[in-house]
């Protein structure tokens, strides 16, 4: 399974930081510089899995927050799959579960 990580923020937007390793503290830095600056709170999460593969398991492990939040990384994570599904063109499901 490939392995990515991505900056997800609290309404369930992401950014892609690098693939295979973990980004450098410049980048995890400058990323929750970015969220914090545009109001937003995230955290820096490793996706293992294809996104654009319509079948097969996308997990998401919480690493670090980048930028305080209110909302929680399971709401942030149904939010970015929810998102994922309609990038997809698939119908909305049920709630997955998002590994913390």
């Amino acid at each position: 399974m490939p392995t990515t990580y991505i900056v997800l923020a609290d309404d369930g937007r992401h950014v892609s930081l690098t693939r295979g390793g973990m980004p450098c503290e410049a980048d995890q830095h400058d990323a929750g510089y970015r969220l914090a600056q545009q109001g937003q709170g995230g955290w820096l999460v490793r996706m293992d899995g294809d996104y654009w593969a319509m079948s097969g398991r996308l997990d998401l492990t919480e690493q670090v927050m980048l930028a305080p939040t209110s909302t929680t990384f399971f709401d942030a994570g149904a939010r970015f799959r929810a998102l994922r599904r309609a990038a997809l063109g698939l119908p909305p499901s049920e709630p997955e579960s998002v590994a913390a």
